[in-house]
């Protein structure tokens, strides 16, 4: 949000180098939804990225190799071998992310709080404020649930479209593009992207050591703009002159980090053992129960995942209290497991 702020952020300073006199992203309707999707599509980026090193590095070197020998280019190579064994990941990534945005509340709800005039507003944010700040649970849950059967019907036909379309995926050659484009092209698009999608973390790294002042008057180049302000990393007893003295607020920030570090394990852990589980009995043999199948029971797992997360806090709440699981590791391992 920083990044776009209008008075002060680099984004707003761009702009109005550009032209724009008054680069208010979160002002308008239309600016402020392009907005919204370009701060979740860069948060989504390493997972996404993560998916297609997985199945880039899967793919055996011998067919490249065999390409190679047999007079394919890059871009032949690419095309015909790479794309067909990537476009499985690469349409399972492009599901999730549908999944996971179907749920998007959190970057709405902390940069524009569904404005202006509820032009941002998502569902899972609309049912969120329901419950928080009305207090509104049975009208939340009502919509919660019918928000839930939408996405199930919803990801019933993108499925289907998606394993139609794999069926039937065209061969596309490369070259004419590869023409059109040139090496030189190619190269100065890489770093535009690399520029998008490092300078966020830049701007998060120099503002650390920012003062309010620095940062009211948009500074962006450390000992050039401003001064680098060390006070909040001594505050947590990591600069040079503080890193061996006793810290509370080290020892407290430490605590947390452990919580944190014991709930991702823990969840991480439980969850590849049952997801395991459940994937090898699904691949390897087949189950009917009534109308059910192993596909409907694939799905039903899935749906866990379209499921938004402000429908369980209720239950969860209850459930918790009666089996003591508050304000324990344990709760926060098996909550995070499901989620």
């Amino acid at each position: 949000k920083s990044l776009m702020e209008y008075r002060w952020g680099p984004a707003a300073t761009l702009a109005r180098w550009l032209g724009w006199e008054n680069p208010a992203f979160f002002a308008t309707p239309g600016i402020a939804k392009l907005s919204i999707m370009a701060i979740d599509a860069w948060t989504f980026i390493p997972f996404l990225m993560v998916m297609l090193l997985a199945g880039l590095q899967a793919i055996p070197r011998e067919l490249l190799e065999a390409a190679r020998i047999d007079g394919a280019n890059a871009w032949q190579t690419f095309w015909r071998i790479v794309f067909p064994l990537m476009l499985p990941v690469s349409l399972t990534a492009i599901v999730l992310r549908i999944i996971f945005k179907l749920k998007l509340a959190d970057i709405v709800i902390n940069v524009t709080a569904g404005g202006p005039g509820g032009a941002t507003d998502t569902v899972t944010s609309f049912i969120f404020r329901e419950y928080r700040d009305r207090s509104n649970v049975g009208y939340g849950t009502m919509l919660a649930m019918f928000y839930l059967v939408l996405i199930i019907v919803f990801m019933t036909l993108l499925l289907n479209l998606v394993s139609r379309f794999m069926r039937r995926a065209p061969r596309l050659d490369g070259l004419l593009l590869a023409r059109t484009l040139g090496r030189a092209a190619i190269y100065a698009l890489l770093l535009l992207w690399a520029f998008v999608c490092l300078f966020p973390i830049y701007w998060t790294v120099t503002t650390s050591f920012k003062t309010a002042a620095d940062v009211m008057q948009g500074a962006l180049i450390p000992w050039v703009d401003f001064q680098p302000d060390r006070r909040g990393w001594r505050s947590l007893g990591l600069s040079a002159d503080t890193i061996f003295q006793v810290s509370t607020v080290r020892e407290e920030f430490l605590k947390r980090f452990m919580n944190s570090v014991v709930a991702s394990l823990g969840a991480s852990t439980l969850a590849v053992v049952l997801g395991s589980l459940a994937a090898y009995g699904l691949s390897r043999f087949s189950y009917r129960f009534g109308f059910l199948r192993n596909k409907a029971i694939s799905f039903f797992f899935l749906s866990q995942l379209i499921l938004p997360p402000v429908v369980l806090a209720l239950p969860f709440l209850v459930l918790y209290r009666e089996l003591a699981l508050l304000d324990t590791r344990v709760g926060l391992i098996l909550l995070y497991t499901l989620m």
